[in-house]
């Protein structure tokens, strides 16, 4: 009786589909994992990008020092830093400073800024957006720029 030859065909093609079943599930989770983050990141992205809600901090900038309420037509409270070079003219420039979205006017590196920027001779001028520094409402892209803009209307009104 002659023997027959193995069928090394039929393992090829199951050990084929079982390395592309593992690779579909493979591919099939990571795309769930990296769906799911881009989900929450999306969901978050405003909470994420500003660290509002501190309280302002205890520190003030050094003297001569003012913080001024800045009028609004919408009703809603803001207050800004204004911070004049001790020794220059009063036609000396003035700096608009808007701080980073993870600090507010008081935070510590801002403080330490405002002294360099007076000793280059400049005035400067720090408005505090809402959600910041105690400030009523949540931060978004839109609201800070409504912020800075009347900060920037307020510096040149007066």
């Amino acid at each position: 009786m002659a023997e027959s030859a193995p069928d090394y065909g039929e393992k090829r093609v199951a050990t084929a589909l079982g390395v592309r079943r593992v690779l579909l599930t493979i591919a099939v989770v990571a795309a769930l994992v990296y769906g799911g983050a881009v989900a929450f990141l999306v969901s978050q992205e405003t909470r994420l990008v500003f660290a509002a809600g501190r309280p302002l901090a205890a520190g003030r900038p050094g003297a001569p020092f003012e913080q001024v309420d800045i009028p609004r037509p919408d009703g809603l409270r803001q207050f800004a830093f204004v911070m004049r070079h001790g020794s220059s003219p009063r036609d000396a420039p003035w700096l608009l400073y808007l701080h980073g979205n993870s600090a507010n006017v008081a935070s510590r590196v801002n403080l330490v800024r405002y002294e360099q920027l007076r000793a280059l001779g400049l005035h400067v001028f720090a408005p505090e957006y809402r959600g910041f520094g105690g400030l009523d409402d949540a931060p978004s892209e839109t609201s800070v720029s409504l912020d800075a803009r009347y900060g920037y209307d307020y510096l040149r009104k007066t």
